[in-house]
C-alpha cells in the first residue's frame, strides 16, 4: 500500500511511527495507506481484503499470521490477537476512517520513538546518543535545523561518535554533561559555546534528557539544542550590561518574540522562589497573573517599542508557591547587531520607585505603619548626632500606653525608660553597635504607669561615607507574654526536676531510638551503686544483660505503641546478676504525639534473693509434720501449712485473716498462760510457751509453741 501523500505533521509523524500502522475506510472496506513501519513488516496484497464486514479486526488478525504476509520471514513472528490491535476514528481526506496500529513490539528501547517524541518540542536542533560504555556515546538519530543542516548534514553525523566530531577538549566536556545526566536521571542543562566553519561563532542552548527502559536502565539520551547566538550576545551588549546596572536589585527578564523567556536574573529567581532552569524556556505569562490589561499590553507591544523607548505597565507577578507581587514592569526592545528585533526585556521594580520621591517616603511609610501595625512592631531610628530616636508604628498598642507622648522617643531614653538593671547592658550594646556590631537585644523598660515590659531590640548601625557611624535603626516588638511563658517553662522545669530529684525512684526519658534524654539523680546514683556510668546521649541497651535487649526492646515498642507495662530485666556486674524492675509508660509530646519512651527503675536484686530464701522456707515449712502458722503484726492469720490442719482441724481457708486468738486460746486455757504469751511478745524476742486448749471438734490439745519475730 502507499504511503500517506499529505505532507502534514501528522502524516510525516504516522510514516516515520515505529508502530506498524494502517487507515481503513469502513464504508469501501479498504485500506487507504499503511506506514513505513508496516511496509517493511507485511506483504499485503489487496486481494486478500474482501468483505470484511464488521470483524475487520479479527479478519487483519487472521491475515496477519499468515507467514506469507512477513516481509522478512526470518525476523520473530509474533502470533497477534484482536486486542493487540488499536484503533481510533480520524478524518482522512474528508473520509471517515479509522486509524489501526499493532501494539505489539517493544517500544520502550526504540530511538525512532525518542526521536520523534522530541521532535516536538521544536528546537533548532535534535541528536539522540546511544551509551557504548562509560564516556562513549554513538549518534543513532538526529534532525538538524536549516542552519546546522549546512555544516552538518543528518546522513553524516548518525552512526559517528562524539570523539570523532569533537577535539578531546570539547568532547571531555559533552562526556562531563552527559555522565551527569546519566548518574543523577535527571535533565541537564547548559550552554554549549563553538565556532564552527561555515556558520561562525554559535551558541545554544542543550539540554540533555535521560531515557530509560522497563528495568530503568538509562541506554539513550535526547539532546535538544536552541539557538540562543543573538539573545546571548544582545544580553552581552553594553546595552543591555547598562540596563542591568540601572536597575540593579531588580527583577530582570529577557524573552525572544514568541515570549519565550531566555535570560532570569538572580534576583528574580530569588523572588518568584523558581530555579532559572523553571523559567528558561517557559512563556512569559507563566510568571504574570492574567488579565486584559496584560494580554492587551502585549499584543501592541512590539508596536510600541522603538529603540530608543520603552513602555511600562503595573501588573501582579506569581510566585511558585502562588502568591502574588505587585510589580511595575518596564518593557525595553532587543535588537541584534543588525537593528532587527529579536526579543524584550522587562525590568520589575517597586511602584514606589518610580514616582515622586516625597509621595514615595509617604507611601512606603504608610506602607510601613500597616505592616508595623499587622506585625504588632515598632520600627526606631536612633539618631547619634542629635540623641533623638523617631519610631514608627503602634507604640501604644503595643505596650499598652494610654498616650503616646514623648516615651520611647526621649534622648534620656536608657537612662529613664530602661529597666535599671538593664540599662549598662544595652548602653554598652549600643557602643558595640558604633563599631560595626549587630544589636540584638532583650531587655525591661517602665511604662509610664509603672508596669515592666520585656521588648526585643533588633538593629543595625549606619555609617556614612567616612565610616563614621550615623544612625542606628531597627525594630522593637513586645516580648513579654514570651518572657512570663519562658519563666513559667523554667520554673515548671525546676519543679520537675526538684521533684524527680528528690525521689526515691530512678526515672528515665528515653527518644524512639532508645537514647537517653533525660534522667534524674537517683537514677545517675543507682547504675552508680551498681558500678556503671551512664548518662544522656548513651544507649539504655548498653547496661541491659545481652539476653535481655530483645525483651527489653518488645516492651518499649509496646510503649511507643500508646501501651504502658512493667517488666523485670537484669544487668551484669563484673560475674554479678542484679535485677530490675521497669516501668514503661509512653511520653507525649505538646501536639499529643508519643516521641519516646519514660520509665521507672528499681534494684530488685535482694528482693529477687529474699523471695528465693522464702520459697525455699515455704516448701520447708508445707512439708513438715508440726504446724506453721504465720501471722501479720496484729495477730492475723496469713498462711498455715497443712501440719497445722493435722493438728487443729482448721483448713487454710477458715483461718486465714482471723485472730490467732480464736485458734491458740480455747475456754480451759489457763489466763496466767495467756498473760504470759502477750507479755513475752511484747520483748519482739523469739520465745516458746506450752498452753491446754482444743481443736475444732473440742478435743483436749496440748501444745508446744515457738514463736519468732
Amino acid at each position: 500500500m502507499k504511503s500517506p501523500e499529505e505532507n502534514s505533521t501528522e502524516n510525516i509523524l504516522f510514516e516515520l511511527n515505529p508502530l506498524p500502522m494502517w487507515i481503513y475506510d469502513e464504508s469501501q472496506q479498504k485500506i487507504l495507506c499503511t506506514n513505513q513501519s508496516f511496509r517493511s513488516r507485511y506483504f499485503f496484497p489487496e486481494h486478500l481484503i474482501s468483505n470484511l464486514g464488521e470483524n475487520y479486526k479479527a479478519e487483519f488478525c487472521e491475515i496477519l499470521n499468515q507467514p506469507e504476509t512477513h516481509q522478512n520471514p526470518s525476523q520473530n513472528i509474533f502470533y497477534l490477537k484482536e486486542e493487540d490491535i488499536f484503533e481510533n476514528s480520524i478524518q482522512w481526506k474528508g473520509l471517515q476512517a479509522k486509524l489501526l496500529y499493532i501494539n505489539q513490539i517493544s517500544i520502550i528501547d526504540s530511538p525512532k520513538l525518542i526521536h520523534l517524541e522530541t521532535l516536538k518540542k521544536n528546537q533548532n536542533f535534535v541528536v539522540i546518543l546511544k551509551l557504548i560504555e562509560k564516556g562513549r556515546y554513538e549518534i543513532v538519530e538526529a534532525s538538524l535545523g536549516k542552519a546546522e543542516a549546512e555544516y552538518w548534514s543528518d546522513y553524516k553525523i548518525i552512526g559517528k561518535k562524539i570523539n570523532q566530531l569533537f577535539n578531546p577538549k570539547t568532547t571531555s566536556f559533552l562526556n562531563e554533561k552527559i555522565q551527569k545526566c546519566f548518574e543523577s536521571k535527571e535533565i541537564v542543562e547548559f550552554n554549549f559555546h563553538g565556532t564552527f566553519e561555515g556558520l561562525g561563532k554559535k551558541i545554544y542552548q542543550i539540554t540533555v534528557e535521560p531515557k530509560s527502559d522497563e528495568t530503568s536502565s538509562i541506554k539513550y539520551f535526547a539532546c535538544t539544542g536552541t539557538d540562543i547566538t543573538e539573545q546571548y550576545l544582545a544580553m552581552e551588549g553594553q546595552s543591555f550590561q547598562a540596563k542591568i546596572i540601572d536597575n540593579i536589585g531588580q527583577g530582570v527578564i529577557s524573552c525572544d518574540l514568541n515570549g519565550i523567556i531566555n535570560f532570569v536574573n538572580e534576583y528574580t529567581c530569588q523572588v518568584l522562589g523558581y530555579k532559572p532552569k523553571e523559567l528558561i524556556g517557559q512563556n512569559i505569562l507563566k510568571v504574570f497573573e492574567k488579565s486584559s490589561e496584560l494580554d492587551a499590553f502585549f499584543f501592541q507591544l512590539g508596536k510600541r517599542l522603538n529603540n530608543n523607548e520603552s513602555v511600562s505597565i503595573e501588573t501582579k507577578m506569581r510566585k511558585k508557591d502562588g502568591d502574588l507581587l505587585s510589580y511595575l514592569v518596564t518593557t525595553s526592545a532587543i535588537y541584534n547587531k543588525k537593528e532587527r528585533l529579536i526579543g524584550f526585556v522587562g525590568v520589575g521594580t517597586d511602584l514606589s520607585e518610580i514616582k515622586d520621591k516625597e509621595a514615595e517616603l509617604k507611601r512606603k511609610t504608610d506602607l510601613l505603619k500597616y505592616a508595623l501595625d499587622s506585625a504588632n512592631m515598632v520600627s526606631w531610628v536612633y539618631h547619634l548626632d542629635t540623641g533623638t530616636i523617631q519610631r514608627t508604628g503602634p507604640v501604644s498598642k503595643l505596650l499598652n500606653i494610654p498616650k503616646r507622648g514623648q516615651f520611647l522617643s526621649s534622648p534620656d531614653f536608657v537612662k529613664t525608660v530602661i529597666h535599671p538593671l538593664d540599662r549598662e547592658r544595652i548602653s554598652k550594646a549600643m557602643e558595640d553597635a558604633k563599631k560595626g556590631k549587630p544589636f540584638f537585644e532583650i531587655y525591661r523598660i517602665i511604662t509610664p504607669n509603672g508596669e515592666i515590659k520585656w521588648v526585643e531590640d533588633s538593629g543595625k548601625m549606619e555609617f556614612d561615607d567616612k565610616g563614621k557611624p550615623i544612625r542606628l535603626g531597627g525594630i522593637m516588638q513586645d516580648v513579654t507574654a514570651e518572657k512570663i511563658k519562658e519563666q513559667i517553662i523554667k520554673e515548671s522545669e525546676f519543679t520537675l526536676n526538684s521533684l524527680l530529684n528528690n525521689t526515691s525512684q530512678a526515672f528515665f526519658l528515653l527518644d524512639r531510638e532508645q537514647t537517653i534524654l533525660k534522667l534524674n539523680l537517683e537514677a545517675k546514683n543507682l547504675f552508680l551503686r551498681l558500678g556503671i556510668k551512664i548518662g544522656e546521649g548513651q544507649q539504655f541497651t548498653s547496661v541491659i544483660h545481652e539476653k535481655e535487649i530483645n525483651l527489653f526492646s518488645q516492651y518499649f515498642k509496646k510503649a511507643l505503641e500508646g501501651i504502658s507495662s512493667e517488666t523485670q530485666t537484669s544487668i551484669k556486674i563484673n560475674d554479678e546478676i542484679r535485677y530490675l524492675a521497669l516501668n514503661y509508660n509512653p511520653a507525649y509530646s505538646d501536639s499529643n504525639t508519643i516521641t519516646g519512651v519514660v520509665f521507672s527503675a528499681t534494684d530488685i536484686t535482694e528482693n529477687k534473693k529474699y523471695q528465693k530464701v522464702l520459697e525455699k522456707l515455704s516448701l520447708v515449712a508445707s512439708k513438715t509434720v508440726n504446724g506453721v502458722v504465720i501471722m501479720d503484726a496484729n495477730g492475723i492469720i496469713e498462711w498455715v501449712n497443712e501440719g497445722f490442719t493435722r493438728i487443729t482441724k482448721y483448713t487454710l481457708d477458715e483461718v486465714i485473716g482471723q485472730s490467732r486468738n480464736s485458734f491458740l486460746f480455747g475456754s480451759e486455757t489457763a489466763m496466767s498462760t495467756v498473760s504470759q504469751y502477750f507479755k513475752k511478745l511484747e520483748s519482739k524476742k523469739s520465745f516458746s510457751i506450752e498452753l491446754f486448749t482444743h481443736d475444732k471438734f473440742g478435743n483436749h490439745l496440748w501444745l508446744g509453741i515457738n514463736i519468732t519475730p
